[in-house]
């Protein structure tokens, strides 16, 4: 059932805006316009920007933009998620039915070929899904946080995707190895921490209690995992600087990568498993968030192109800043 469009009421003084309201469609001031004219900068009629910025009420090229960018950062990211599944599965049954197989061995090259191709697509999806959905809309010219965090969460997925090309790389140092995971880390945390912000405030203009729940649960759990890859890498270079100490200075009976250093690289090691516990919780309420937004943003988009041309119809409201109580009734209850 088609929703009732709250109404925004400017203030209006001789006819005329007396407020910053920004046009729908270009985020164009159209303070000192008449509500019953149209936007200088693109032509849309200014009513439709006196009904409140809900997604419902946008413009629906936008909405159904991001709508898209939702579906295919979701597809994306499953795609990965089954890579994943079927490439543990598919080794450990390998090794089970045929044992160590060869790098020259003519399966070996077709699944690595098969794996590439696959968490290629998988990747394009989910980075276009994700530069879609992160599109700034027409009025955040206004909302200057908002825009920088989209435009953080793009830059951090680029940061994250050379960070997980350089891992690929073949250098075999143990530093360059440290540094490269390391780095991955940090792109995903903070890319990561960015996209569930941008979620929140995208699930306060449906309105969904729901994708806002789950995007302060997704930071939190993030949380968590950031606290426990600073552990891990805290003990990992606590033990090497022994060890580096011991191999340099020798202690005559004591091995040097014994005694305390060992004990650091086992708790290390523990914890290394709680993180990956953490970036599994955290993929998980990633999974839940584009699952969501792809079901309520494909809704709004098609709210926003039903109530677009209605909006025309309305006469512009007057009275003091801020919605008003009143509503435009439905379309389909209207006589």
């Amino acid at each position: 059932m088609t929703q009732a469009i709250p109404r925004v009421a400017p203030v209006i003084s001789d006819g005329a805006l007396d407020a910053d309201i920004h046009c729908a469609s270009c985020g164009y001031n159209l303070r000192g316009l008449r509500p019953s004219g149209r936007c200088p900068e693109c032509g849309t009629p200014i009513a439709r920007s006196l009904r409140g910025d809900l997604l419902a009420v946008s413009d629906p090229n936008w909405v159904a933009r991001i709508a898209r960018g939702a579906t295919y950062a979701y597809r994306g990211f499953i795609a990965l998620v089954l890579l994943i599944i079927a490439a543990v599965i598919g080794v450990g049954a390998g090794l089970a039915l045929f044992g160590p197989i060869g790098p020259g061995d003519t399966a070996v090259v077709v699944l690595l070929g098969g794996v590439v191709a696959w968490s290629l697509a998988g990747f394009a999806a989910m980075i276009i899904g994700i530069w879609w959905l992160t599109t700034p809309g027409p009025r955040e010219v206004v909302q200057p946080e908002v825009r920088r965090t989209r435009t953080g969460c793009r830059i951090a997925l680029l940061a994250l995707l050379g960070a997980w090309l350089a891992t690929k790389l073949p250098i075999n140092h143990p530093v360059y190895a440290a540094v490269a995971s390391l780095s991955q880390s940090v792109a995903f945390a903070v890319w990561a921490w960015l996209f569930f912000k941008m979620i929140e405030h995208m699930g306060s203009r449906v309105p969904s209690e729901e994708i806002i729940k789950t995007a302060k649960r997704g930071r939190r759990r993030l949380i968590a995992f950031v606290v426990l890859i600073v552990l891990v890498f805290s003990l990992m270079i606590t033990a090497i600087t022994v060890m580096a100490v011991r191999t340099a200075a020798p202690t005559p009976g004591a091995p040097p990568f014994g005694g305390g250093s060992m004990g650091l690289i086992s708790a290390a090691s523990c914890l290394g498993g709680l993180a990956g516990l953490a970036f599994l919780l955290v993929a998980s309420a990633i999974e839940e968030s584009l699952r969501r937004c792809r079901r309520v943003f494909r809704e709004a988009a098609a709210e926003a192109e039903r109530n677009w041309d209605r909006i025309d119809e309305m006469p512009a409201p007057s009275g003091s800043p801020g919605v008003s109580s009143e509503a435009t009734p439905p379309a389909d209850e209207t006589a």
